[in-house]
């Protein structure tokens, strides 16, 4: 297979999949290339809601108090919201790769300088727990493109866990009844995360390695993406297989063939060509590849 002619481009967020302790680089070579997976699910929307809601109690309580409550340190000193664009991207010379960012949030310090937070709707050693080092590797990557696109100094990062506190709301659900429903309890704890720009350096290295690989690389042993991706290439190898046999045995079985072959092709009539699977095609509209699926 020809190697990409287009330089890598990848969010920080994704390129930090690296750190992940079930980081697979066969898996990392197929997804770069395919950008979305089938049978994909998006985010349920009440996960963007529950992110619009956060951001709405911290801008509002900036607004009201001049900072951020004093449990979420050392993020508390921040004094004011920051503008900045909805998406920004800029070229890692030292590794050749595009690096994207979209920040939820970047707020303002008494010296001027600024705080990147991402916000993350979880509970920060549960479902957290496991992506910490992506979510790492995330805010540090956002905030080199925030200081690279000249938006301001950035000198501290990290994550806001919004958890809801389930267990106080089961305990006595009808005492947190409203007019026409129930309010849920949520808290807020915060995460700092040192601008280490090494590591971001470290997965870029990988990820373009593994982007202008000609094949791909041996995965990780007992790898369960690298299954699921094989059987699925089975599942489909087995019954064009079955279908070449039932045409060679009953001659009458020849048109049901060619109308099965006809159905598996008629998304596409023509294989694409390497070029255009590997070009910026229109897959990356909505984020490519792992912007729904944490793996």
């Amino acid at each position: 297979m020809k190697q990409p002619a287009n330089p890598l481009t990848i969010s920080a967020r994704n390129a930090g999949q690296v750190e992940l302790a079930k980081y697979c680089p066969r898996c990392c070579w197929y997804l770069l290339r395919i950008k979305k997976m089938p049978f994909a699910f998006g985010m349920p929307g009440l996960m963007f809601y529950m992110e619009q809601v956060e951001k709405a109690f911290i801008i509002a309580y900036l607004n009201r108090t001049g900072s951020l409550p004093k449990h979420l340190k050392p993020f508390s000193r921040c004094n004011g919201s920051v503008e900045f664009p909805y998406a920004m991207h800029h070229f890692h010379e030292e590794t050749g790769v595009i690096v994207s960012a979209r920040p939820d949030m970047i707020l303002s310090n008494p010296d001027g300088s600024l705080t990147l937070i991402d916000l993350k709707t979880s509970k920060p050693d549960g479902g957290g727990k496991e992506f910490l080092p992506q979510y790492q590797i995330q805010v540090i990557g956002y905030s080199w493109v925030a200081n690279a696109e000249k938006i301001g100094n950035v000198t501290a990062a990290g994550i806001i866990y919004g958890d809801i506190q389930v267990d106080s709301f089961v305990k006595d659900p009808l005492k947190l009844q409203s007019g026409e429903g129930f309010n849920v309890p949520f808290a807020l704890s915060s995460h700092d995360v040192p601008l280490d720009y090494k590591r971001l350096t470290r997965c870029l290295t990988e990820v373009n390695k593994v982007w202008n690989a000609e094949r791909p690389p041996k995965g990780v042993v007992g790898c369960k993406d690298c299954k699921l991706l094989t059987r699925f290439v089975d599942f489909e190898n087995n019954l064009q297989l079955t279908d070449l046999r039932l045409d060679a045995a009953f001659p009458d079985y020849h048109l049901i063939r060619i109308q099965q072959d006809f159905d598996r092709r008629r998304t596409r009539p023509l294989p694409m060509e390497i070029e255009d699977l590997l070009s910026e095609d229109h897959w990356d509209e909505e984020g490519g590849m792992w912007s729904n699926w944490e793996f």
